[in-house]
């Protein structure tokens, strides 16, 4: 392969919608305010967002149980 010269230019409105945006500053506020947080399955689905978070003391709940009427 010969040698290339690449410019990668990343848009201005690349990352996180505000909904997502909003919900993992949200998450991550609440755990600086309190001792543990329990998510109901992942906020996003983005592992290093994800193991982040949990480092900051959020719990995931992968599986859920369906009551039985």
């Amino acid at each position: 392969m010969g040698d290339f010269n690449m410019e990668v230019i990343v848009g201005k409105t690349a990352g996180f919608c505000f909904g997502v945006k909003n919900a993992v500053t949200k998450a991550i506020n609440e755990a600086e305010k309190v001792k543990q947080i329990y998510c109901l399955g992942e906020l996003v689905h983005n592992k290093q967002v994800i193991d982040e978070l949990t480092r900051e003391r959020h719990k995931i709940y992968r599986q859920h149980r369906r009551s039985k009427k």
